[in-house]
């Protein structure tokens, strides 16, 4: 329980309210009975990543996935396979930019 008597607003700007409401959305997210701790990190780290790329989720997936394809073709001592890779990056990065996913699959 929140004691409003102390602060409603932190020094750095922060409001209980948002905190209670951050923290309820999260709640919402995960059924009770998967409430456990050794589940809980996981459930964090994908609130936090929905949250940042909750505008496009789609561009941050990919964004993702590319991010990990460029690190594994970083060891890679073949710099054949690593432009491979950045023209692919570019060829989806372009089909973002001008259509939209659902346009992309049909």
């Amino acid at each position: 329980k929140v004691n409003r008597s102390i602060s409603f607003v932190n020094l750095n700007g922060t409001h209980t309210n948002m905190i209670e409401g951050t923290w309820r959305g999260l709640k919402i997210r995960i059924q009770p009975r998967y409430r456990g701790i050794e589940l809980i990190e996981k459930y964090l780290l994908e609130f936090i990543w929905r949250r940042k790329h909750e505008n496009n989720l789609w561009q941050g997936l990919l964004d993702a996935l590319l991010e990990i394809v460029s690190r594994i073709f970083n060891h890679i001592d073949d710099p054949k396979d690593f432009q491979v890779l950045s023209r692919v990056s570019k060829e989806w990065k372009q089909v973002l930019d001008h259509h939209s996913f659902w346009e992309y699959l049909t």
